[in-house]
């Protein structure tokens, strides 16, 4: 079974780049080509542009495994892309013909491009600045007579105090302003940001695991899931449980909301992939999370009711209590 994995890692690419990690896709040593496809009829390939004709590009393999390789595509891929919710990756050896089972369809995540932009939205373009107006034409003309000061007058009487109630104003800001009277002082905004600039902070410093996933949960919990992301990446490639335990939930159906996912819509493959990583590592609630999922028939694995069963049970021997209420629902001691 064929199983991609599509992520943005900031700490190795610059931003606009998305890595793609293929796993179950045979294919022999060399140059390896992928089409990328939405959904609908209308222009549906990706290829310079979307177009009507099925269209293959080269990728650039990064990493080669066992099981598959690591490639990455440009923002000339990921802008097009930017607002699409699912696509259809398929692979083959270049100028091959396309063998049956090496692609499937998957969640796109959001994507930062340069200028911080997310999601593929472009930046509009500045608006261009006015031009001056003219400065207007000053004719010569006769010097105005001068202005007699006569205090008697009543309408310059009137204006004599105003002197007087400047210094009395000039006086009093001095005094303020000097400390001479007690006021509170303005806060300080001093943090913490859970921003791009703090994420790139963050990774610039490279944590280990457990701080990483501590970080992306502060990020998930003040509202950015597409930040979050990132870092929750970065911990899974530390082999830290805890955060494919959590990229697994924003893919779960079960759990997966606009405001705690990255992804504009689940998928259970993914789900499942990231949950098995947490419960071999022996986590309870990842195998709790992964037999649930498997029980559900959401995935496209044959031996889903069965595994899932396996993976209650497991969860339930470290004392799990949801997963021991889902056996005993299911009639199993």
């Amino acid at each position: 079974m064929t199983v991609i994995r599509a992520y943005q890692d900031l700490a190795l690419d610059p931003p606009g780049w998305c890595r793609l990690a293929i796993e179950g896709v045979s294919l022999d040593e060399g140059p390896v080509e992928i089409s990328i496809r939405r959904g609908g009829a209308n222009r549906p390939w990706l290829g310079a542009d979307w177009q009507e004709d099925e269209a293959w590009n080269r990728l650039e393999i990064v990493e080669r495994t066992e099981n598959g390789f690591t490639a990455r595509i440009g923002p000339d891929k990921t802008v097009p892309l930017g607002g699409i919710a699912t696509v259809a990756l398929q692979f083959r050896a270049a100028g091959q013909p396309f063998q049956p089972g090496n692609g499937t369809r998957i969640a796109w995540p959001k994507i930062i491009l340069p200028g911080g932009n997310s999601a593929g939205a472009v930046p509009p373009p500045p608006e261009p600045e006015p031009e001056p107006e003219p400065e207007p034409r000053i004719l010569a003309a006769d010097p105005p007579p001068p202005i007699e000061v006569n205090p008697d007058k009543p309408n310059l009487r009137k204006w004599l105090w105003l002197g007087p109630l400047l210094v009395l104003l000039a006086v009093g800001y001095y005094v303020w302003d000097s400390g001479m009277l007690e006021r509170e002082r303005p806060a300080v905004a001093t943090g913490p940001f859970y921003d791009e600039l703090a994420m790139r902070e963050f990774l610039n410093a490279e944590p280990d695991g457990p701080a990483a996933t501590a970080k992306a949960d502060e990020f998930l919990a003040a509202g950015h899931p597409d930040l979050a992301l990132l870092i929750y990446r970065h911990a899974d490639r530390k082999q830290d449980a805890a955060a494919a335990y959590a990229i697994g939930r924003m893919y779960d159906p079960a759990t997966h909301t606009k405001e705690t996912s990255a992804f504009p819509a689940p998928d259970a493959e993914q789900a499942a992939s990231y949950y098995r990583k947490a419960a071999e590592a022996g986590r309870a609630d990842a195998q709790f999370a992964l037999g649930r999922l498997l029980l559900s028939g959401a995935t496209s694995d044959a031996s889903g009711p069965e595994q899932g069963t396996v993976w209650l049970r497991r969860a339930a021997d470290q004392g799990h209590a949801e997963a021991k209420e889902s056996l005993a629902k299911l009639g199993i001691e």
